[in-house]
């Protein structure tokens, strides 16, 4: 197994602390050659957390995994939401971890009141690619009504002849990375509904749920004209986080970011 990436390196040298269990999947080889993805999961004082990772880089998938599995031990063990909060071995996540937060936000406020979400063109290769690979799959990208320097997109793989339909989220300072973030975001989930391969779900994610994938659905509007009034961006908070009290990640070479809305602008 590769571990030349920070994360999956320190991981590698604690598996027998954290009881590490790591899984590639194979679905990519039979539906989207060209990507991987990786699931981790770790347990440390009867607490147990799993991360997915998917990229184009095998490693990258890898270190992703791991990078999500650590943050919801943390968020586990300190009892706090996952969202807004980001680690990394190599970075610094905080612009990460604000995107987050910001496209949480942005989302429940379309479904809190009912807001449009607008047809947006992108030219990404990565979802022509799909489509010609999985010609029952129909791909389209829809966005958030965000203030102009921000780009929400939720991406909508629908399987045309079974009516199965994936989403993913993602919230950047760009068109094209905000697409290409949420389209692998739904490609895993697109996988799953398209074949057999089993996953052991004690329930269905709260984005895979009908009644959550049906309300948005009926906010999609085939309009690449935003016609509603851009939202209001809210301001962050940004929270320091104590690790003392997880001794197993002395050493970690883990940074982390955590933010909060605080209020409207």
């Amino acid at each position: 197994m590769a571990n030349h990436t920070p994360l999956a390196s320190w991981l590698y040298s604690k598996r027998t602390q954290l009881n590490a269990r790591f899984r590639e999947f194979n679905w990519p080889s039979r539906i989207f050659p060209g990507v991987f993805d990786f699931e981790t999961t770790i347990s440390w004082k009867g607490i147990e957390a799993n991360g997915r990772g998917v990229d184009s880089s095998r490693e990258i998938a890898l270190e992703k995994s791991v990078a999500e599995a650590i943050e919801r031990l943390i968020c586990l063990t300190l009892g706090f939401d996952s969202v807004g909060f980001a680690i990394a071995g190599t970075h610094d996540p905080s612009q990460h971890a604000k995107n987050e937060c910001l496209e949480r936000f942005f989302l429940n406020e379309h479904l809190k009141n009912g807001t449009s979400l607008y047809n947006a063109t992108v030219d990404f290769p990565e979802a022509e690619k799909l489509k010609i690979l999985a010609p029952t799959a129909e791909v389209s990208f829809y966005r958030m009504n965000t203030p102009k320097n921000l780009f929400g997109i939720s991406c909508r793989i629908h399987l045309a002849d079974s009516k199965k339909t994936s989403l993913g989220f993602a919230l950047s300072e760009t068109l094209d990375h905000a697409a290409r973030r949420s389209f692998f975001e739904a490609l895993p989930s697109f996988a799953w509904l398209a074949s057999d391969e089993k996953l052991e779900l004690n329930e269905l994610p709260w984005h895979l749920k009908t009644e959550f994938i049906e309300k948005l659905e009926s906010l999609f509007a085939e309009d690449d004209r935003l016609k509603a009034d851009q939202m209001k961006s809210p301001s962050l908070s940004s929270i320091e986080l104590d690790l003392t009290s997880l001794p197993i990640f002395e050493g970690a070479p883990i940074q982390t970011a955590r933010y909060q809305i605080a209020s409207l602008e």
